[in-house]
């Protein structure tokens, strides 16, 4: 159907452990007694496994940020560095440092294994110049600049739209933490599909989501309306409210079977949709095993079970880092090195482009 929206600490034996809540790492990273920027002087082999390779990263200290650090330091961390290795399920995070690069690093303590490991770019040096660590979070092993702290607990992103390589509409993402209600997480998607200086559909979602991993929804409010050189025609409105249900007794498929409001509509625990993925993806660190989910197709309701997010490596034809949806739901997320999602394919011929909020409403004229 045409307007269905388909869609750390490292461990010594990596593979013992399963993948831990991205609070874990995050943690990790904020209790390491070695918080600085630093340049790696040398990079030192200890071994190598079917599965990966132990180094030893020596540092320079460049600009530190916790007290009592040495001039040279060291830390250990895991890559997978040839073909022939096959990593293990676990909650090991790979780090690939090189001599010379300047890094934002954090370390449990010198010697001790390495929490995060980020290059600086021009924007993270800034910000980190101008602000020191206030608005930096770290995410699996990655530090970032975090809108949520840094924008009052706001993140705004626009997509262009386009269908079968023509400009079809725009996708508006905002994501808002209330600090009042704990445990919170606010979405609200605008997407407008149609065609050139002609007839186009405006879809509001309003979606209450769970701090968790998969960010659950709780609550969901859809605007539907057409809008024509005319004017504008409102469709309807559906309201829903949803519950974790037993995994084995929630049936996929169209989840309101023709109803047009429900307060207690049952999913299974790890559920997302597919618009909150979009921000879900950008949370995902690079190198690490797959995340299961089921996706709610949200314009049609329609819920899909036994979905993996994979991350497929860096993609040699736009140098960005890309994730795969495995499973029932076929879609394609490429992101840079910021974590930040650039581009965006669902099936064959449904495209999203990160844009400006200009370029965006702009394109179907």
């Amino acid at each position: 159907m045409f307007f269905c929206l388909l869609l750390s600490t490292l461990w010594i034996r990596p593979v013992a452990y399963a993948v831990m809540p991205p609070g874990h790492y995050e943690k990790q990273a904020e209790d390491s007694a070695i918080k600085a920027i630093a340049e790696v002087k040398d990079v030192i082999v200890l071994s190598e496994t079917e599965e990966n390779t132990r180094k030893k990263v020596v540092f320079a200290l460049v600009k530190p940020f916790t007290e009592n650090i040495p001039e040279t330091f060291t830390g250990i961390c895991y890559s997978v560095d040839h073909k022939w290795q096959k990593p293990g399920v676990g909650g090991t995070i790979y780090y690939y440092p090189a001599k010379g690069a300047k890094v934002l690093v954090t370390v449990v303590h010198d010697q001790g294994i390495i929490t995060s490991f980020t290059s600086l770019d021009p924007e993270l040096e800034q910000e980190i110049d101008v602000n020191g660590l206030a608005h930096i979070s770290f995410i699996m092993g990655h530090a970032r600049i975090d809108t949520v702290r840094k924008q009052d607990d706001k993140k705004e992103q626009w997509f262009a739209f386009y269908l079968g390589n023509r400009p079809a509409g725009y996708l508006y993402a905002s994501r808002y933490r209330d600090p009042s209600k704990t445990g919170i997480v606010q979405f609200r998607h605008e997407f407008i599909v149609g065609v050139l200086d002609g007839d186009r559909r405006q879809y509001m979602i309003s979606t209450r989501s769970r701090d968790d991993d998969t960010l659950t929804p709780q609550r969901m409010v859809i605007e539907i309306q057409d809008i024509s050189p005319e004017g504008s025609r409102k469709l309807g409105i559906r309201e829903i409210g949803f519950r974790i249900g037993e995994r084995e007794t929630v049936p996929e498929g169209v989840l309101l079977k023709g109803r047009q409001n429900a307060v207690d509509v049952p999913i299974p625990s790890g559920t997302t949709t597919d618009l909150i993925l979009f921000d879900l993806v950008e949370q995902q660190p690079f190198h690490v095993a797959p995340l299961s989910v089921h996706v709610i197709e949200t314009l049609e309701l329609n819920l899909k079970k036994g979905i993996s997010l994979v991350y497929a490596g860096i993609d040699p034809k736009n140098s960005l880092h890309k994730f795969e949806e495995q499973g029932p739901i076929r879609a394609e997320y490429w992101l840079n090195e910021r974590h930040e999602l650039m581009k965006v394919r669902w099936d064959e011929d449904k495209v999203f482009y990160r844009s400006t909020e200009e370029e965006a409403t702009t394109i179907l004229q």
